[in-house]
């Protein structure tokens, strides 16, 4: 049995010397082809326009043993891929796409072949996303249209992205699986132990390049974020991809628009799998009565079996309103609880 390992699919470096936000969205009106898929074509036509190439300067320090003229060395070029997301040019992608790259090291191409400066409005290791800004902005850009459920496994899928800079590229498959978890795609060292992952699986053809690019499903609206490919012991290409789902892309999106920042939930307890292990007794777990030995069921009727699950639903139900929390307490019918969230300091 050969390991395997996970590599984020978003830069390829080589040594160098619903719709948010009152975007102007497309309507796809998608009808099946004749043989009874997906139009593929006309969803790739009308997105297209939505496609950016995001290239990026990454400074290393330079290797020891490298003359003191060769300042070439320290310095790589990246490439990924980003989806305009409002009608004045916001640009949502991959964290990792951008690295170490300040906003004078990135640049987009659109689909016209113009490239652009931007400016960085939000970053959040702790969701690998990132939001930038056309700078100066544009207006009447084309954006993708969100879907605001996630896929079952079993639905046709689309992605379009950049891989190996090689420009738009198109591959189609099918959505494999749910939920993966950080260890689950083989924690990668890029992406935070800690962070809310909660990946979809596919077996599109996904390349280092195309981080950052939309899954779509066969009605045209955006289901995921490409972001992580499996790879063998010897580099090689598993056939295996992974996602961020739209509902925390949204989420990520709505908070930035609100609140200039995303609010990460705090409940105030410590949970293994989903059983309740220990609470603080200054949090607000506490004062929803929540007790160490609880068994959370499902969270705002979501049925969740792991931590991962947990913690996902958490985040995506936010800062705003109380969460409910199914529970099953040792002795009792289960119950329900009303818990207003703190954010995460």
């Amino acid at each position: 049995m050969i390991a395997s390992q996970v590599a984020l699919c978003a830069c390829d470096l080589t040594p160098t010397s619903g719709t948010p936000h009152g975007a102007v969205a497309a309507e796809p009106r998608i009808v099946p082809s004749p043989a009874g898929l997906p139009d593929f074509a006309t969803i790739a036509e009308r997105n297209v326009s939505a496609l950016v190439s995001i290239t990026t300067k990454q400074h290393r320090a330079p290797a020891r043993d490298a003359p003191p003229e060769n300042d070439r060395a320290s310095v790589e070029r990246g490439f990924g891929t980003g989806i305009i997301v409002s009608a004045d040019g916001k640009i949502l992608t991959n964290d990792h796409v951008l690295a170490t790259a300040t906003d004078a090291d990135i640049s987009v191409e659109l689909a016209d072949g113009t490239r652009h400066q931007v400016r960085t409005i939000y970053r959040d290791e702790r969701y690998d996303l990132a939001l930038l800004q056309l700078d100066p902005p544009r207006s009447g850009i084309h954006a993708t249209s969100f879907e605001e459920t996630s896929p079952r496994p079993g639905e046709w899928v689309m992605a379009m992205g950049h891989p190996r800079a090689l420009g738009n590229t198109v591959t189609v498959g099918v959505i494999s699986g749910l939920g993966r978890t950080h260890q689950e795609i083989g924690a990668p060292a890029d992406l935070q132990p800690g962070g809310v992952w909660h990946f979809l699986q596919t077996d599109v053809s996904i390349n280092p390049g195309s981080s950052g690019g939309p899954l779509f499903n066969a009605r045209g609206n955006v289901v995921g974020l490409n972001t992580a490919v499996l790879r063998g012991s010897r580099g090689e290409l598993e056939g295996i991809a992974f996602a961020i789902p739209s509902p925390l892309l949204l989420h990520f999106m709505d908070e930035i628009s609100a609140h200039g920042r995303v609010r990460h939930p705090r409940l105030g307890m410590v949970v293994q799998g989903v059983r309740v292990t220990a609470v603080d007794p200054a949090s607000p777990a506490s004062r929803a009565t929540l007790r160490a030995g609880d068994l959370i069921l499902a969270v705002k009727g979501v049925p969740v079996r792991r931590y991962q699950d947990l913690l996902y639903e958490i985040e995506i139900a936010g800062m705003d309103a109380p969460i409910q929390l199914a529970i099953a307490r040792e002795g009792q019918a289960p119950i329900t609880l009303e818990i207003l969230p703190e954010e995460r300091t």
